[in-house]
């Protein structure tokens, strides 16, 4: 075939040659061209000269020089906003272990088409709004990606998903640390007491022994502040607004049940910001000692007598026998240390004489209680929009001047404390309208006001709140005698004292299933 000339200097097909230069010089990757033929399809691969030269845009890559109108520029919204990292345009998708092949049964005859290495890129969209490449068809193998059978409770999830990108914008402080520094004693925690290959040497660099050179050689102090304590499960958990974290370690019982690990007494740990684990006597001993003069509440605290702790922002509510504590507290970031911020909140004391203002109402008139009343505690409830916590007691009182069927009153008092004034408390419940002719139990109930009937013995109430009513309710377990019922309480209505079980609809059982003939 002759030479085709197309000027004085240049035949065509070097100026092809030319073309396909430059071609080679822009590609950022290999691209392949295939052409259907009646008998299947040919085809040829187009290989970069610098591939590292250009970037890898992909779909009618262009640059944004100057504004235009032509559809072509698109605004950081129009991509997906803050969903999208700087700089790279719409996210790609990354994966491993992967085939291509060419589905010939998309191939049409005398159609080409173009395609960038099928060994590095799957489909995609680019500028085109569908997706390209159809003729290519991609298998992935995942199973590098999931736990097997042998991975027990981790078959068929997705392995170190922590350190996987999630096209969300958020990431928490364990994706970016790859630690999880939540909780006291962490399973990374350092618990190693000798190293090497033959565990030889004496390790001195343990985390919880770092602060005193002292306790890299005493065995008794090294091992109690590990907090490895067999005799002792962890009861609560709570962190506070300033990134420090408590932890309520209670003795681990024979006779283990719920209420059992409620009514037991433990130990208080504090891990402070910095990853130091202390005793609370240690930790909190600026907020203790404000109670240094009150010896039934200081020997409480130090003596590992701590029945419940929890913590609401940057304050701590300590339950101890007999009382509720409030503590506002502050954080040094320089000293790492806790302190109380000198303001006081109202707490609670369970064992003081029954206060008149608790129980005014003029339904009370020509009613005279007993000045001893049983109180017990009933939790809180924590309205965090609000920055508000209520508190609950459920007082048990004798009536002595009144008719003498009239035995006793049990009545719930709700207190709303507010964490930025807590020096001031307001009771919510009950008002001074409330009828406590609702709250009156009397000896020998008639067979038709059997609900009630005198209550001979009371576990504390369990506080819960329905915010489509707006109402709190109050419930406990009660004796009439050997008979059980369980009451409702609520703020909501005009009825109370409300049964919801008794033992001849609901009998009260054991775990083998005998029930309850006494108490």
């Amino acid at each position: 075939m002759a030479t085709v000339q197309t000027d004085a200097f240049t035949t065509a097909d070097e100026t092809n040659l030319q073309l396909v230069t430059l071609t080679q010089k822009y590609l950022g990757n290999r691209e392949f061209v295939l052409s259907g033929t009646n008998d299947g399809y040919i085809g040829a691969t187009v290989a970069p000269l610098a591939p590292y030269t250009n970037l890898a845009n992909r779909y009618y890559p262009t640059v944004a020089t100057l504004p235009q109108i032509s559809g072509n520029l698109v605004t950081r919204g129009d991509l997906g906003g803050y969903f999208t990292p700087n700089n790279i345009g719409i996210s790609t998708y990354q994966t491993k272990n992967i085939t291509s092949l060419i589905d010939a049964t998309k191939i049409i005859p005398n159609v080409i088409y173009k395609y960038i290495d099928p060994n590095v890129f799957n489909k995609g969209r680019g500028l085109t709004e569908k997706d390209q490449d159809d003729i290519i068809k991609h298998i992935e193998n995942t199973d590098w990606m999931k736990g097997s059978s042998t991975d027990t409770a981790f078959d068929g999830q997705v392995r170190n998903s922590d350190l996987y990108q999630k096209f969300i914008p958020y990431q928490s402080n364990i994706e970016t640390q790859k630690n999880n520094t939540y909780g006291v004693v962490t399973i990374k925690d350092d618990f190693e007491y000798w190293t090497g290959s033959q565990k030889n040497i004496w390790v001195q660099d343990n985390k919880f022994t770092e602060l005193d050179w002292l306790r890299y050689f005493d065995l008794d102090l090294r091992t109690e502040y590990t907090v490895i304590t067999p005799d002792k499960e962890l009861y609560s958990w709570h962190a506070d607004v300033f990134g420090n974290q408590y932890a309520l370690y209670k003795p681990t019982l024979s006779a283990r049940s719920i209420y059992t690990m409620q009514e037991s007494y433990g130990q208080l740990w504090v891990k402070t910001i910095d990853g130091s684990v202390y005793k609370a006597t240690d930790a909190l001993s600026a907020v203790y000692s404000k109670y240094s003069n009150q010896s039934t509440i200081y020997n409480q605290l130090t003596g590992n007598s701590i029945k419940n702790f929890e913590v609401y922002f940057d304050t701590l509510v300590i339950q101890l026998s007999g009382y509720t504590l409030f503590e506002k507290i502050t954080f040094d970031y320089n000293d790492v240390s806790i302190t109380n911020t000198g303001t006081d909140y109202l707490n609670l004391n369970l064992v003081t004489t029954l206060p008149t203002r608790v129980l005014s109402s003029t339904s009370l008139t020509g009613v005279t209680l007993s000045g001893d009343a049983i109180q017990y505690y009933g939790g809180i409830w924590y309205n965090e929009p609000e920055k508000t916590f209520v508190a609950c007691l459920l007082l048990s009182a004798s009536i002595v001047s009144t008719a003498p069927s009239a035995s006793g009153i049990v009545v719930p008092v709700l207190y709303e404390y507010n964490l930025n004034n807590p020096a001031e408390r307001v009771r919510i419940w009950p008002t001074n309208n409330t009828n406590f002719n609702e709250y009156i139990y009397y000896q020998g109930a008639s067979g038709e006001d059997v609900d009630k009937l005198y209550l001979t013995y009371i576990k504390p109430p369990v506080l819960t709140y329905n915010k489509s009513t707006n109402s709190y309710f109050i419930t406990f377990i009660a004796f009439s005698g050997q008979s059980y019922k369980i009451i409702n309480y609520s703020t909501g209505t005009t009825t109370f004292g409300n049964v919801i079980a008794t033992e001849t609809n609901n009998p009260v059982v054991t775990e083998t299933n005998n029930t309850i003939l006494v108490v």
